[in-house]
């Protein structure tokens, strides 16, 4: 959390003492990252009855390599969550979400350990235009992805972290954990990271650009340097980690 919920925001003062950690447990990182800059949604609102636009971009001082994390990219627009798959039958669609946050609601020291869930999205409420069933019937907040209650387990200190939906085989970002309810089983709200595309692009120079949609072109599609299967975001494809792909016409392994 870079922003808090509270009338006089403390947490810019802390940010030069924040680090990016990856690994499994607080007491086994694989690497610590240093942060070169964060930046907030402009229009981020959190009070006690609403929050909204709750995401943020931090950009590291130097690049992750795939040996200690392997990047996921955004859904592309071609395989974005619709309000239809969501609204056709609820458990159609799944999502696999991380986090380091508390496994007692009751225990606050019972956090600081990776662990994953997956459980139904019951409700899409885009930030513009048509939303699922259960948005208005719910009054559920726009822009944000909700996942089935009955024994969520999100829960404080998991905010921040990957949902993942996938699609033929391959994980792709979906949305990222904000809120739930304190008993940390009913429900939890996820900003919907496709309806903040734009803003990721320009904080992230247009690095998360859809190169993953042409990864066959033999070019530098989002600017970067690097070309197709040397992007990190292409690393997802098959025929980018030696596996055989077998529409493409070629021999990949």
């Amino acid at each position: 959390c870079i922003s808090n919920c509270e009338a006089y925001d403390d947490t810019e003062s802390m940010r030069p003492k924040m680090k990016i950690a990856i690994g499994q447990n607080e007491n086994s990182w694989k690497k610590i990252y240093n942060i070169k800059s964060f930046h907030p949604h402009p229009d981020f609102v959190c009070t006690d009855y609403l929050i909204e636009n709750d995401i943020a971009v931090v950009r590291l001082k130097e690049a992750v390599p795939k040996s200690v994390a392997i990047p996921t990219s955004i859904l592309p627009k071609s395989e974005e969550v619709t309000i239809k798959e969501v609204d056709s039958w609820l458990g159609s669609l799944k999502g696999t979400t991380v986090g380091f946050g508390l496994i007692d609601a009751y225990d606050d020291y019972s956090s600081g350990t990776k662990y994953w869930m997956k459980a139904d999205i019951a409700a899409y409420c885009p930030l513009v235009g048509e939303q699922s069933d259960n948005c208005e019937y719910n009054d559920f907040t726009r822009g944000f992805i909700y996942i089935d209650g009955s024994k969520t387990n999100v829960c404080s200190g998991d905010s921040g972290g990957p949902t993942f939906v996938k699609r033929d085989g391959v994980n792709y970002l979906a949305a990222v954990t904000s809120f739930g309810d304190e008993y940390c089983e009913y429900y939890a709200g996820l900003t919907s990271v496709q309806d903040y595309r734009d803003f990721i692009k320009k904080h992230a120079n247009n690095l998360a650009a859809d190169e993953l949609e042409k990864c066959y072109n033999n070019k530098d599609d989002n600017g970067d340097g690097k070309i197709d299967c040397d992007d990190l975001y292409c690393w997802h494809l098959a025929e980018c980690q030696g596996e055989e792909h077998c529409s493409n016409g070629k021999d990949d392994g």
